[in-house]
């Protein structure tokens, strides 16, 4: 049976989600028989349909909502236990290689599975999760973003050869508890109400910084991909297959700065069925223009170091263990970006596979 619509002319901008309450139906259900929908974040955050355009609206009685395909998508797929891992990272910033501007631990715990049916596609779950921080001020912008990491403690994720994510598969589950967070939670939030009065362009930017994280399965790819514990495991999955690769990401240190680091993988030792191998990343310097950074670091760090600008560098460098299965067992990474002998951001990971 063919599917009928219904068309919504959007004569003025309208709130997506007004459009979908008007026909008692579902953003997401009108994006999915609207793949050309053209939208955009809204100042006071929701997302807006842009004028002119004809919207196909479903009718209810002819069609499975898709929250209804995909909660029956994911009723079938029955997921195994392959490990459980603790995962502790320990952040400082140090001023003159003494002075230690701030210190944080985050301690994670994570259950892997992979699905029965589907083995492509796994499961990850985010099952407990502390941490402390120093100076004691910092404490509630952390226990914020915690807030916000909890909406991804239930992942369905496939990956790629290059130890990337290349499917998001419960995206949908996961925009949906990030618009409900956004519109019910986040409001009542002190530390957001607080940041709403004081600094509302920041406000605002934490409410589209989410709404384009949850938007596609690419972006919030990305933004996983940038956890450690997703950026180890994925590529230990790939195990001997892994090739060298190319980290793109933004500075630290430096505001807008993106930097470019070519990572090279080596084999350390192979014994009784385990695998140990080494990541070693080199900061590539070839769009890096050392009197631009000299000048930023006079304008940010010099009227507090005190001394002169000397030489910036990235170091990458992640050791892991995997079994004949290509199973995660340890891991240890080190990150450290700096300024020689003046200022740097180091940190600090490791991964321990647990008893399930």
């Amino acid at each position: 049976m063919n599917q009928e619509y219904k068309i919504h002319i959007v004569e003025s901008e309208e709130k997506l989600s007004t459009i979908a309450s008007k026909y008692n139906t579902t953003p997401r259900e009108i994006k999915v028989h609207n793949p050309e929908l053209k939208t955009f974040g809204g100042f006071i955050g929701g997302e807006f349909v842009s004028v002119g355009q004809k919207i196909r609206i479903p009718i209810a009685e002819l069609v499975k909502s898709v929250s209804e395909i995909e909660d029956n998508y994911f009723t079938n797929l029955e997921f195994e236990k392959k490990a459980r891992y603790r995962c502790e990272q320990f952040n400082i910033t140090r001023v003159n290689e003494e002075t230690i501007t701030l210190s944080s631990e985050t301690r994670n715990q994570y259950l892997y599975s992979l699905s029965k049916n589907e083995p492509a596609i796994m499961q990850i779950v985010l099952e407990d999760s502390n941490f402390s921080v120093e100076p004691a001020y910092f404490k509630e912008g952390f226990e914020f973003a915690r807030k916000i990491e909890d909406v991804k403690k239930n992942l369905i994720l496939k990956q790629n050869t290059r130890g990337e994510i290349s499917d998001v598969v419960n995206i949908k589950e996961l925009d949906t508890k990030w618009n409900f967070f956004k519109d019910k939670e986040l409001s009542v939030d002190p530390l957001y109400k607080n940041l709403k009065d004081k600094a509302p362009e920041q406000a605002r930017d934490i409410i589209s910084t989410g709404d384009k994280e949850f938007s596609s399965q690419q972006n919030l790819g990305k933004t996983l991909g940038k956890n450690l514990f997703f950026h180890i495991l994925l590529r230990a999955n790939v195990g001997e297959e892994l090739e060298d690769y190319t980290l793109t990401q933004y500075s630290q240190l430096f505001p807008n700065l993106e930097l470019t680091t070519h990572v090279v993988k080596s084999k350390v030792k192979e014994e009784e069925g385990i695998t140990t191998y080494r990541l070693v990343g080199s900061l590539d310097r070839t769009y890096l223009s050392e009197e631009e950074l000299k000048q930023r670091y006079d304008e940010l760090y010099k009227p507090m170091i005190k001394y002169n600008y000397t030489e910036f560098n990235y170091i990458y460098r992640i050791t892991y263990s995997i079994n004949a299965d290509n199973l995660l067992l340890q891991a240890q990474g080190s990150l450290c970006e700096k300024i020689k002998n003046n200022f740097e951001v180091i940190t600090e990971y490791t991964i321990r596979k647990m008893e399930l």
